[in-house]
């Protein structure tokens, strides 16, 4: 859901590589990670403004 807030309209991967993704106990705390650098470097940008 965040990346179709983001702007992503579309991914193409297996359903069950897409819930592995998602139940992976370190998928939040990287997503989370990542925001907060691209917040650091970038601000609000979305990555098509950067």
């Amino acid at each position: 859901m965040e990346c179709y807030k983001a702007g992503i309209g579309a991914i193409t991967l297996p359903v069950d590589v897409l819930e592995q993704m998602i139940s992976h106990p370190g998928s939040q705390s990287a997503c989370m990670q990542f925001d907060q650098d691209w917040r650091g470097a970038f601000g609000s940008k979305l990555s098509f403004q950067a």
